[in-house]
């Protein structure tokens, strides 16, 4: 028998599947909406810039009145959101590069659909004027569905999982960690000895019908001696591993990495509020202490001594801060680069 080879089929040729063209379109339409919302709050900052140096052309119309005003401090904090919202926007979009997380940028501009929509349904609901139901309630309700859309199309936030580990903290900044600790400290020591009854000079009657003991007013003293401490050790998260860690024992969120921005924002904002808050008690609270505390010379000294420190937790925290944010993110930057 003669074998007749038999002409093998030939290999099917690969067919490429077709490209779909939808997270392209879907980016290309978040961009737009994005863009439409940050070319709007531009071209309303000038307006607003305009009334908050003093001008009043236009104000009278938008609120239906011939003769209203508008508080300059409330014209001031729009300024403030329309500046914040256009960076967020552009943020978002990737137009301006700025060395803090995707993620923070995606919540903002969450934040800024919620408030449009807010903004939207006020104007549109009640005993409003016709300008805000007929023409600023839909105007707002759009730029809610615009930065949704924008939002929702744009890609993914970058995840830091590859970012570099962050050099240790300087000597310095370990030391300013722990002297914050310390600040409030000889303060709660002091109230919580006059609200045992120890003689630190205090008036009597005034003691005993706020902070006898044992009583509301001691637990009240004791909580709050204890609720500053345990603020202030929380500074040494900014130089310790669980300030980059989550303790594992912590439920829920055990073991995971912490944002740098979700430690350097409360940092930084509780180091302005301290500061601002117990300089302006010594300022112009602390006479007042000493009279209704019945305080006289080497007294006041010592309530003196043991309260000055607390001027500086601001500070000291602050500094701290600084040295947290500027090791973590620089890790960030580099990793997103």
């Amino acid at each position: 028998m003669t074998m007749v080879d038999t002409p093998r089929a030939a290999p099917a040729q690969h067919r490429e599947e077709p490209q779909h063209p939808r997270p392209a379109a879907a980016k290309v339409r978040g961009r737009t909406a994005g863009l439409c919302v940050a070319g709007f709050l531009a071209a309303l900052l000038p307006f607003n810039t305009f009334w908050a140096l003093g001008g009043t052309w236009g104000i009278g119309w938008i609120l239906g009145c011939a003769d209203c005003t508008v508080p300059l401090a409330l014209v001031w904090a729009q300024e403030a959101l329309l500046v914040a919202g256009i960076a967020i926007v552009l943020a978002r979009l990737g137009l301006w590069r700025a060395p803090l997380p995707q993620s923070l940028w995606r919540l903002g501009l969450g934040l800024m659909t919620v408030a449009f929509g807010l903004v939207g349904a006020s104007n549109l609901l009640g005993d409003n004027t016709a300008q805000n139901r007929f023409l600023f309630a839909p105007v707002a309700l759009g730029l809610a569905v615009l930065s949704a859309v924008a939002n929702r199309r744009l890609p993914a936030p970058r995840m830091w999982a590859s970012r570099p580990a962050p050099p240790p903290p300087p000597r310095w900044a370990r030391r300013a960690a722990m002297l914050a600790v310390l600040t409030p400290v000889p303060s709660a020591l002091w109230r919580m000895a006059m609200a045992l009854g120890v003689p630190l000079g205090v008036d009597d009657s005034y003691r005993r019908s706020h902070y006898g003991f044992p009583g509301w007013g001691t637990v009240y003293v004791f909580g709050l001696s204890f609720l500053l401490v345990g603020l202030a050790l929380l500074t040494m998260g900014l130089v310790r591993p669980w300030g980059e860690v989550v303790p594992r024992w912590i439920p829920w969120i055990g073991g995971r990495p912490v944002r740098p921005l979700a430690a350097v924002i409360p940092a930084a904002t509780g180091a302005l509020a301290l500061a601002l808050l117990w300089t302006s008690v010594f300022l112009f609270v602390v006479q007042e202490i000493f009279v209704v505390y019945g305080l006289d010379g080497f007294e006041r000294v010592v309530v003196g001594a043991c309260y000055a420190p607390l001027l500086l937790w601001g500070p000291l925290l602050a500094a701290v801060t600084a040295s947290y944010a500027r090791r973590h993110l620089a890790r960030c930057s580099q990793a997103a680069g």
